[in-house]
């Protein structure tokens, strides 16, 4: 939209990236008790038949949703379908309440159409996250990311992880399994010992309503450490696989001025993503559900993971870097593209690269 480009673009990007997120999310958060929303979504609505989908039991008016990250207090979790979101996840949670790294944490690298996040999961706690939320559940499918709170021994993630999980239970339609994420001092403790299979057992036999379980991973898994995390999915009846976190060793493809500590999400992310998407996709034979993300900026990009082996998908830095009018563009290019093919719906094109 040329408002955006003209207008609120640049008055967003005076600011320091992190103070513009929290101010972009509060005036989402206005907008939304106001209906200011209502009055929006004609501009930004976009409907095809083509891009429904049904998977884990919901309900998806599109394949495109709102990854962790963007919301992690749930403010806004009611108001994302406004820009044509089919889905949306908040978070990433912790079980306890912490601050997250020292700022400044998040950085944007416009020409490479990329943002470096070093957060470092800054949380309200499980407990304020359920307060928040509430009885708000959205008219789309909406999830909530779980991770460790970062200062506790290893030895008592599993049990960091329950906490949260049941604390949160009643509330999302899925939850995301966080055990990647780049911008905290340790996370090689999953591939120790018994955490994965205790960490996926006790979330097994704690899901009683068999909520979809989202395991979230790095872009880079070494072919061990993918069998790993595969095998004890498979064993434990994880729904799906999030593909992928942000990239922490990026140091071979930014510039050295721009290398700090975190992770990026963008263009950068892209070819990472959608090499691993492949992988698990022939690994799995199709079997596990995959949700791509990482680079997507046009129809092309989303069209691109689909055939790789996606069934849904998410994006985020588009959105920052290009403004809310970028799903809708996403979406109708996507339509577009699955028809051109000879599709009658998306699914039809999932893995046929």
């Amino acid at each position: 939209m040329q408002i955006y480009k003209k207008w609120i673009k640049p008055f967003l990007f005076l600011m320091d990236p992190e103070k513009a997120h929290h101010f972009t999310l509060i005036s989402q958060n206005i907008m939304g008790k106001t209906k200011i929303n209502k009055l929006l979504k004609p501009l930004f609505h976009f409907d095809d038949p083509v891009l429904e989908t049904v998977l884990f039991g919901l309900h998806f008016k599109n394949p495109v949703g709102l990854p962790a990250g963007c919301d992690k207090k749930g403010n806004t979790i009611q108001t994302w379908d406004t820009y044509s979101f089919g889905w949306a996840t908040c978070g990433s949670i912790t079980h306890l309440p912490q601050p997250g790294n020292p700022k400044p944490r998040l950085f944007r690298m416009v020409k490479d159409d990329s943002l470096q996040i070093n957060l470092g999961l800054n949380s309200i706690g499980a407990q304020a996250m359920k307060k928040k939320i509430g009885q708000k559940k959205p008219s789309y499918p909406f999830g909530i990311s779980i991770a460790r709170t970062t200062d506790i021994p290893d030895e008592e993630a599993v049990e960091d992880y329950m906490k949260s999980f049941q604390t949160l239970y009643s509330l999302p339609d899925y939850f995301e399994i966080n055990i990647s994420c780049p911008n905290i001092p340790d996370t090689e403790y999953f591939k120790r010992g018994s955490f994965l299979p205790n960490l996926f057992e006790k979330l097994k036999n704690a899901n009683t309503q068999n909520k979809p379980l989202l395991v979230k991973i790095a872009p880079c898994l070494e072919d061990d450490e993918l069998k790993l995390v595969l095998d004890n999915m498979r064993e434990y009846e994880m729904h799906g696989m999030i593909i992928s976190n942000l990239l922490k060793d990026f140091s071979g493809i930014a510039p050295k001025s721009e290398v700090r500590q975190g992770g990026i999400s963008g263009k950068l992310l892209e070819p990472y993503t959608n090499q691993m998407i492949r992988k698990v996709y022939q690994r799995t034979d199709g079997k596990l559900p995959i949700i791509g993300l990482g680079g997507i900026f046009t129809g092309k990009d989303a069209y691109e993971k689909i055939k790789l082996g996606a069934s849904l998908l998410q994006l985020y830095s588009s959105m920052v870097l290009e403004g809310p009018g970028v799903v809708k563009r996403v979406l109708k290019e996507l339509a577009y593209l699955v028809k051109q093919d000879g599709h009658q719906n998306f699914q039809q094109a999932i893995g046929k690269y």
